[in-house]
């Protein structure tokens, strides 16, 4: 599984490949949770931090913006120590020495994964307070999102006009948009964004 070309590894993504991505956790995981628990962290932590360095590498592969100039191996322990390293730093854990249990690089590109790590963080703020919202206010919205004017929503969804659709579309926008905004975890990105 190290020795995947890059080819085999964008497909992968790309393909949702089953036995692909488990090979990935089976050979991976348990790396990045010795790098994580050796350096004041938890399994639970080990496994978040991988799951975002999967997603930024997806996130990478869609837009067509993967480059491997290293063992895939080196490439995914980089950005699990880039991200564990922020996160201490964030959460001022301040240890001594940090100890390695792998090779890494220098990523050239941190920017860039620290800007994809905040898009997915923000990605599941946004699914998470969406989830919680009502069939008919996920409806709404999931049809406004489609392009469907306002004429065509208050057909689907029996509303009486387009006004009234369009009115219900803005109570439940707002009620999103106030419930990410309370959200804890909404003004700890707010403090990430502005670091960055």
């Amino acid at each position: 599984m190290t020795n995947f070309s890059e080819k085999k590894i964008i497909e992968g993504f790309l393909n949702n490949d089953d036995i692909f991505l488990n090979n990935l956790y089976e050979t991976f995981f348990p790396v990045i949770k010795r790098l994580i628990k050796n350096n004041s962290g938890t399994e639970t932590e080990a496994w978040d931090i991988f799951q975002d360095a999967l997603f930024i590498i997806f996130s990478k592969v869609k837009k067509n913006k993967f480059e491997l100039t290293c063992s895939f191996n080196t490439y995914i322990y980089s950005i699990c120590r880039h991200q564990w390293l922020n996160q201490l730093r964030k959460h001022r854990i301040n240890k001594v020495e940090f100890i390695d249990c792998e090779i890494f690089i220098k990523l050239t590109d941190e920017s860039d994964i620290e800007k994809e790590h905040i898009l997915n963080l923000e990605y599941f703020l946004f699914r998470e307070h969406f989830n919680k919202l009502d069939k008919k206010c996920k409806k709404l919205i999931k049809l406004f999102l489609k392009k469907l004017s306002f004429n065509e929503i208050a057909k689907k969804l029996n509303y009486k006009n387009a006004i009234d659709a369009r009115r219900t579309k803005y109570l439940c926008k707002n009620l999103l948009v106030n419930r990410i905004k309370n959200d804890p975890k909404y003004k700890e990105l707010q403090k990430d964004e502005k670091t960055n």
